[in-house]
């Protein structure tokens, strides 16, 4: 379980779609024309993926969703709006 002691306030954008429609066109370009900070969910998964290759399934999704909140929350201490998408 992850616990955060950040008290920064943060408002998070979650972009949810098909795959190929347009998530993260739309992210970098809400980064690029605003103050959002675009994370790529998969990207932080992947990266567990290759640390941990012999993690799959559902054993990966404890330590692939503790990095993703890690990640998310040492972003909201310099960013005011975060930008996520996932499929």
């Amino acid at each position: 379980m992850y616990f955060s002691t950040n008290t920064t306030p943060c408002t998070l954008l979650i972009l949810v779609r098909l795959k190929g429609a347009g998530k993260s066109f739309i992210g970098k370009t809400l980064e690029k024309s605003l103050p959002i900070k675009f994370v790529l969910i998969e990207s932080i998964f992947l990266d567990v993926i290759q640390k941990c290759p012999h993690l799959q399934g559902s054993d990966l999704e404890q330590p692939g969703f503790t990095q993703v909140l890690k990640t998310l929350d040492y972003l909201a201490l310099t960013h005011p709006v975060l930008c996520i998408e996932s499929t």
